[in-house]
């Protein structure tokens, strides 16, 4: 059984780690300013914009934050009218947070055919025992099932939701929910990103962040926009789901 939490992360960690770590080198920035703020100047933080509110683009916040402070100011950008959604409902409402910090990287790779290679590197990078220890130090309980299923003592998966979420706001990340960025594109110029971001209850915006960071998930409108800018996306496969059927 996969982990919704970890392997989303580590997919995204993989491709986002480069710049993540730039990121304490990096002191200015342009962009668009929101409405209902100043015009930045050369003097503002380095600015990250995340595409998703996911398990991956929230931690992926917090880490950027971690990384470099206020020198860097990060956005998360989410379509729909919560942050993480799909942890709400892992697991069977109790989330499967990781795999068995006892299983060996390899192992764990090998659970996922499609992408086993590009895994080894993430999992050394950010194991399992790694994020037992980050849940752990921020006092959420993980029990071990005997199929090797990680989840929280309290068999809910809010307790993952208001982890991530209390570490997002003391890193100072700032949540956007129904805001759906529609477009992404790059200066061929001096190479500055341009987001779109629609929003349901005022006027849209128009972001310039210095970093943009992908976490779309399923979104299919995004995968073109994705692919419009170079990269290859591989066709998704079902995965696994838990089922419960009523009695005869």
């Amino acid at each position: 059984m996969t982990s919704c939490l970890l392997v989303l992360t580590l997919l995204l960690l993989s491709d986002a780690s480069a710049f993540i770590h730039r990121l304490s080198r990096r002191c200015s920035c342009r962009w668009t300013a929101l409405r209902a703020r100043n015009t930045a100047t050369s003097a503002d933080p380095h600015l990250v914009a995340v595409v998703g509110g996911g398990a991956a683009g929230v931690f992926a916040a917090i880490r950027a934050k971690q990384v470099a402070g206020d020198r860097c100011r990060v956005m998360v950008f989410e379509a729909g009218p919560e942050m993480l959604p799909k942890v709400r409902i892992s697991g069977g409402g109790r989330c499967n947070a990781q795999q068995d910090p006892q299983k060996t990287i390899s192992d764990i790779a090998k659970g996922y055919p499609r992408g086993s290679r590009e895994l080894l590197g993430p999992l050394h990078r950010f194991s399992p025992a790694d994020t037992h220890q980050w849940f752990t130090d921020r006092g959420v309980s993980l029990k071990t099932e005997a199929d090797g299923r990680v989840f929280p003592t309290t068999d809910k998966s809010e307790t993952i939701i208001s982890c991530l979420l209390s570490a997002a706001r003391q890193q100072k990340v700032e949540l956007y929910t129904k805001h759906k960025v529609t477009n992404m594109e790059r200066s061929e110029e001096d190479g500055q990103w341009s987001i779109a971001v629609k929003r349901s209850s005022s006027s849209d915006l128009q972001v310039a962040p210095s970093s943009l960071l992908v976490a779309c998930g399923s979104s299919r409108p995004l995968w073109s926009v994705v692919e419009g800018l170079g990269h290859h996306v591989i066709p998704p496969v079902p995965s696994l789901f838990t089922l419960r059927l009523a009695k005869d």
